[in-house]
């Protein structure tokens, strides 16, 4: 593509990297101890006092429940309860609609570069290639910022979601497993974009 302006989404690169990573590190660090005061006071306030029959102890208890196929899910991740379902389903969630909330912003920013007569040097589905990996590029961060969350004993998670130390050391493997991939992703469309642009594949090759 010749001529036009940079995409609007690259202004302070810098600064919204440094966002996405430490944003949710400050979340983590005010909701811990949050948690930590909410316990004391509760701890002190009535020590006799028995709240396993409150709405926030009803709601967790509900939570906590394992869904069926037990013997799938044990078998496979050594079981998933309700709550452990609707993060993981809420995280996939998350990928697809930056994925493709980022690839559409491209496709109306292209539309726009048409309409005012640009010349593009190759099919938009080549730009794609390089679209989504951004996309998955930027996905790191997020889950860089929340692979080291669950892993601390007395975690304000536990204290919040009521899953167990062991449960969060597994959405850690899973989050760790998972920038993983993210990361290949990311590089493989960017190769394949490489790949596929005549220029550059000519100095590649």
């Amino acid at each position: 593509m010749h001529s036009g302006e940079e995409p609007k989404i690259w202004d302070g690169w810098e600064g919204c990297s440094m966002v996405l990573t430490l944003v949710p590190i400050a979340i983590a660090a005010i909701a811990a101890t949050s948690a930590a005061l909410l316990s004391d006071m509760a701890g002190t306030k009535n020590p006799h006092c028995n709240a396993s029959h409150g709405p926030i102890q009803q709601v967790k208890q509900a939570c906590a429940q394992q869904l069926p196929p037990y013997r799938f899910w044990l078998q496979w991740c050594e079981g998933l309860s309700v709550l452990e379902a609707v993060l993981v389903i809420g995280w996939a969630v998350m990928h697809i609609v930056v994925v493709n909330d980022l690839v559409g912003y491209y496709v109306k920013m292209m539309d726009s570069w048409a309409a005012a007569g640009l010349y593009f040097n190759a099919p938009r589905s080549i730009y794609k290639l390089e679209w989504i990996g951004i996309a998955w590029g930027w996905l790191l961060w997020p889950n860089l910022a929340l692979l080291f969350m669950p892993v601390a004993h007395n975690s304000f998670l536990n204290y919040l979601t009521g899953l167990p130390y062991s449960a969060l050391v597994r959405f850690h493997r899973w989050i760790g497993q998972f920038t993983m991939v993210t990361l290949c992703l990311h590089g493989s469309f960017y190769y394949l974009y490489w790949l596929a642009t005549p220029e550059l594949r000519s100095e590649l090759l």
